[in-house]
């Protein structure tokens, strides 16, 4: 190799980390503004978890900026695993044309890496007399779990109570498919207590309804008018791992109990727009508009 052909190879390296840096400050003003704007947080899916994204991403950027192949193949990986998830998750790929000249920047960044490590040693092919084909085995198994992660972030329903606003098409689509609202009824919040299939349990309220749903269950769908219930209780439980509880009474004396998270007050807010909803419902009920 040459001088002209190694200092395009550095050229490359250069080009990667700087889209790195770039990536990573980007994802850190994302989270930061997603923790307290519900519409990045909810449609976009940045919060104060995906600071966890910037650690990575910094630490892979620092590795770029060394020549360190293992951190030029993995942030490569990473960053398109992590787009595909998204766009396959959400139906819209993130990022547009931008990500996809990302993508282009790491992988010749990557490349660069291999061929100023080849450089330095002074070895003819990428595998020869080096351990290229290991570091290639070591990055993809370090990706996989990344991946692994990254793809139940994208399919689980999360851990928090969603404005009906924000909720996400797949999940809106599946409500109306089952006919659990109809046309002119508006969803005010909804919850899922499922692990990755959110038709294994999510409850939502509606301008009309309070609407249970789980597809294990003999009946899998209950849909409750305001006007039945006769009271609600609630049990507060501020602890990650489980659920605070709204307990409604109904008038033929049975009992509803829904899981709601506390995550962001969540089941505060929850509970707040049912205790209204209910109140506007006995009101209707008890003045009939004729």
């Amino acid at each position: 190799m040459n001088e002209d052909e190694n200092g395009k190879n550095q050229l490359d390296v250069r080009n990667a980390w700087i889209t790195g840096v770039i990536s990573t400050f980007a994802t850190l003003a994302a989270s930061i503004i997603g923790t307290y704007n519900e519409a990045v947080k909810f449609t976009l899916g940045f919060d104060t978890w995906t600071l966890l994204d910037v650690l990575l991403m910094a630490g892979l950027t620092y590795g770029i900026y060394r020549n360190n192949r293992f951190c030029a193949l993995t942030m490569l990986i990473y960053f398109v695993a992590s787009k595909f998830i998204l766009a396959a998750s959400t139906g819209n790929f993130p990022g547009g044309i931008l990500a996809l000249v990302f993508i282009y920047l790491y992988y010749k960044g990557a490349v660069g890496t291999f061929k100023i490590y080849r450089h330095k040693a002074g070895v003819d092919g990428y595998f020869k007399k080096d351990n290229s084909l290991k570091l290639i085995i070591f990055s993809f198994f370090v990706v996989m779990i990344i991946v692994v992660l990254i793809i139940i972030g994208a399919l689980s329903p999360g851990t928090e109570v969603i404005p009906g606003k924000f909720l996400k098409q797949r999940y809106a689509n599946f409500i109306r498919e089952k006919k659990l609202i109809d046309t002119n009824e508006q969803i005010e919040y909804w919850y899922s207590d499922a692990f990755l299939d959110f038709r294994k349990g999510f409850y939502f309220i509606t301008n009309r309804n309070v609407v249970l749903y789980n597809s294990e269950w003999d009946r899998p769908s209950y849909i409750i008018p305001y006007a039945l219930i006769l009271d609600i209780k609630f049990k507060h439980n501020p602890s990650f791992f489980e659920d605070s509880k709204i307990i409604i009474f109904l008038i033929d004396n049975s009992i509803v109990e829904l899981p709601v998270s506390s995550d962001n007050d969540g089941d505060k807010k929850f509970l707040e727009k049912l205790l209204q909803l209910w109140k506007k419902g006995k009101l209707r009920s008890k003045n009939p508009v004729l």
